[in-house]
């Protein structure tokens, strides 16, 4: 299901409570022209991952006053936020981020749909590809093995020209 088949089933059960919703389905292109995200209107459909590992660049993005992604305020998560990014003890920062999640736990700055389960088969010749939920590629470490020789020596040595010595290697 993509998302706009998403928006389209929200868009239906929310009808058959009484809620009428039309839909206006745009571009990302349209998003960034806009001067914040929030301009766009008061609901909107968005996903994001984060290459780091951790939440920092999703929480900075969209819940920080005056941030592009920012439709949301609250004074509380945008401290422990900002405490989060100049943390640098582990134990500290681990607390904090258990301190935000509890406050969006409370209070949800999002309604979440779901989280996308994906699937991906991989060559057996691709080798150190390790498919990541988060979306991105990391290709850096990654190659590909265009075919294998596994080579037997036949004979040990030989004479050749000029008395160089050579292997011979036969394929199987």
């Amino acid at each position: 299901m993509n998302i706009n088949e998403v928006c389209l089933a929200i868009q239906r059960d929310l009808a058959r409570v009484g809620v009428e919703v039309s839909l206006e389905f745009k571009t990302s292109n349209t998003y960034w022209r806009q001067e914040r995200y929030g301009a766009v209107g008061p609901m909107y459909v968005d996903s994001w991952s984060s290459t780091v590992g951790e939440a920092l660049p999703r929480l900075l993005g969209a819940l920080t006053p005056g941030a592009f992604y920012n439709t949301w305020e609250d004074e509380t998560l945008s401290r422990l936020i900002a405490q989060a990014a100049i943390t640098t003890d582990r134990n500290a920062r681990a607390s904090l981020y258990r301190q935000i999640q509890r406050r969006m736990f409370d209070d949800p700055p999002f309604v979440y749909l779901y989280q996308p389960v994906i699937f991906e088969a991989v060559n057996v010749r691709v080798q150190n590809y390790r498919p990541r939920a988060a979306e991105e590629y990391y290709l850096k470490n990654v190659s590909i093995v265009l075919y294998k020789i596994k080579c037997t020596p036949v004979n040990r040595t030989k004479q050749g020209h000029e008395g160089a010595e050579w292997t011979h290697f036969s394929r199987r």
